[in-house]
């Protein structure tokens, strides 16, 4: 069939990285500070080249023992967010608003070839500096275009010029 469709998205996670705890308490407080039981959580407990992974910790009590049970068994112990994205409402969120950005993209049509999947493809760099005029790294369009012709547009962005701040030239 020759189509070729990509879509993609940038997010970051708000939710805390890994925290090495030395009591089942700071475990409750970790956990409740990133949303559990919404949130996910799993424990890690590590001795010598070993490392035993919980997951699927579902109540506070079980979290409690868990850790508990680790701190005993281990040198190290560390509680982290479960990134899956059944067990992170924010990944499951920037999931389906990329789900949505796919079939909007798979309803639109190229003018030219009337294939489905019409849509951003990449971006022109050189948006010129306000101050001396030189092109900067800024983008200054995107670029739309087909999965299975050629055809491309050129829609610009809606700044003319890039601040000095953004310019190679005047940060020599």
């Amino acid at each position: 069939m020759g189509l070729k469709i990509a879509e993609g998205s940038v997010s970051s996670s708000p939710v805390a990285g890994r925290r090495h705890i030395i009591r089942a308490s700071e475990a409750i407080t970790f956990a409740s500070a990133i949303g559990f039981l919404n949130q996910g959580v799993i424990l890690h407990g590590t001795q010598k080249n070993y490392t035993v992974i919980h997951k699927n910790i579902t109540q506070f009590e079980i979290l409690g023992d868990t850790a508990e049970a680790l701190l005993k068994q281990h040198q190290s112990v560390a509680i982290l967010p479960d990134y899956r994205a059944h067990k992170t409402p924010s990944r499951a969120a920037a999931i389906r608003a990329l789900c949505e950005k796919m079939a909007q993209r798979l309803s639109t049509e190229c003018p030219a070839s009337r294939a489905p999947g019409f849509g951003h493809v990449n971006v022109e760099h050189g948006l010129p500096c306000s101050f001396c005029g030189s092109a900067t790294q800024a983008i200054t369009a995107d670029i739309h275009g087909c999965g299975r012709c050629t055809h491309q547009i050129r829609p610009p962005r809606n700044h003319a010029l890039a601040a000095p701040e953004w310019c190679d030239y005047c940060n020599q």
